[in-house]
């Protein structure tokens, strides 16, 4: 979605859950590139959440302590992102990132975080995480 230049009066609600939404996603990357990472998706998951990875599936309580053990990341950048409103309570978010930590290589991949609310608070029902590959241009039409 393009930034319209509204200001905060003119903002519909689908503007507000997109921002709202990106700027939970921009926190949780936050708190990964910090020492804050497992206490941040401790609180902001579900109980039953999951997250899925290439190769595993991972409970709240292994991706927290999955959060824990890495060290975090020293920097991201969210491109492409998409907000999509599920009902009234529940949304999802997709987007690619680009992170990088130390001694390791870049690390690219399309991302989809489902939430739903809860009260007053969004929580964090799944998440999970394709790696990126680029795929070669098609040769010209001839």
């Amino acid at each position: 979605m393009k930034q319209t230049g509204k200001g905060p009066e003119e903002m519909t609600d689908r503007d507000a859950l997109r921002q709202d939404l990106l700027d939970l996603e921009r926190r949780g990357w936050d708190a990964l590139c910090s020492v804050n990472g497992a206490r941040f998706y401790d609180d902001l998951m579900t109980d039953d959440a999951l997250m899925v990875f290439p190769g595993t599936v991972m409970t709240k309580r292994e991706s927290v302590a999955a959060i824990a053990a890495e060290r975090p990341w020293t920097d991201y950048r969210i491109e492409d992102a998409r907000v999509l409103p599920v009902g009234d309570r529940s949304a999802i978010v997709t987007y690619r990132a680009i992170a990088s930590r130390p001694e390791r290589p870049m690390y690219e991949a399309l991302m989809t975080s489902v939430y739903s609310r809860h009260g007053d608070a969004w929580k964090l029902s799944l998440h999970q995480q394709t790696p990126f590959v680029r795929r070669p241009s098609p040769p010209p039409e001839r």
